[in-house]
C-alpha cells in the first residue's frame, strides 16, 4: 500500500477548450488552480515513492477529499465552535467528485502508477472537515 495526505483545497479537473492557433489545434485547461493542485499532489507522491518505480499492475485507489466547513455551518457567540444541527452532513455541492478524481489520477500518472488506466477499482468520497486536505491510498492488486 502507498498512502499519503495532500494538504490544501482539492481542485477539480475541469473541461478542456479547444481553439486553433496558426492552423494548429490547441487544448487549454479551463479550470482554475488545477495545475497547481496537480503539481502539489505529484510532489507529495514523489516524496512518498522515495525513488521506487511506478506500479505496473492493476491498482485500487481509495481517496477521501476533505473540505473545510464554511462559517455558516457553525453557531455564533459561545457556540462558535459547534456545528449547527442544521448543517449538512454530506458534502453535496461542487466540485464534482468525478472531476476531483480525474485531477488526482492525472497527477499520480507516471509517479505512483504508469497510467491511470491501471485504476481497476475506486473507492472515493468527499466530506466536510476542519480543514482542506486529501487522503490517498493506492493498493497494488495481485497479478494473476
Amino acid at each position: 500500500m502507498i498512502a499519503f495526505t495532500v494538504y490544501g483545497r482539492p481542485r477539480p479537473q475541469g473541461s478542456k477548450s479547444a481553439f486553433v492557433v496558426k492552423g494548429r489545434a490547441v487544448m487549454r485547461e479551463v479550470s482554475e488552480h488545477v495545475k497547481d493542485w496537480r503539481q502539489q499532489i505529484a510532489s507529495v507522491a514523489l516524496v512518498t515513492m522515495d525513488g521506487k518505480a511506478p506500479l505496473t499492475q492493476a491498482v485500487k485507489l481509495v481517496v477521501v477529499f476533505h473540505f473545510q466547513r464554511p462559517k455558516s455551518h457553525y453557531g455564533t457567540g459561545k457556540n462558535a465552535n459547534q456545528v449547527k444541527a442544521s448543517a449538512p452532513l454530506e458534502h453535496t455541492q461542487k466540485p464534482d467528485l468525478s472531476k476531483l478524481v480525474r485531477a488526482l489520477e492525472d497527477a499520480l500518472t507516471g509517479i505512483v502508477f504508469k497510467d491511470d488506466s491501471q485504476v481497476a477499482s475506486l473507492n472515493c468520497g468527499k466530506q466536510w472537515s476542519l480543514r482542506d486536505f486529501t487522503e490517498v491510498e493506492v493498493y497494488a492488486k495481485p497479478e494473476a
